[in-house]
C-alpha cells in the first residue's frame, strides 16, 4: 500500500469519527453543513464520506 493509500485510510477513519460524536457539527464551519443537511443528515454524511475514503484507498 502506498504513503496516498495510508493517508486516506487515516483521513476516513477521522471523518467517521467525527460523524459518529458529532464533533465537527460544534464548529463554525460545520454549523454550515448541519444548516444545509440537518444534524442526522450532516453525521451520516460524514461517515459515509469516510467509508468512501477508505475504499478508495484500496484503487489507488
Amino acid at each position: 500500500m502506498s504513503v496516498q493509500g495510508i493517508i486516506f485510510i487515516g483521513l476516513g477513519i477521522l471523518s467517521i469519527f467525527l460523524g459518529v460524536t458529532g464533533l465537527s457539527n460544534k464548529s463554525r464551519k460545520g454549523q454550515r453543513m448541519v444548516r444545509l443537511f440537518g444534524e442526522a443528515g450532516t453525521k451520516i454524511f460524514y461517515v459515509v464520506l469516510g467509508i468512501i475514503l477508505i475504499v478508495g484507498a484500496f484503487f489507488i
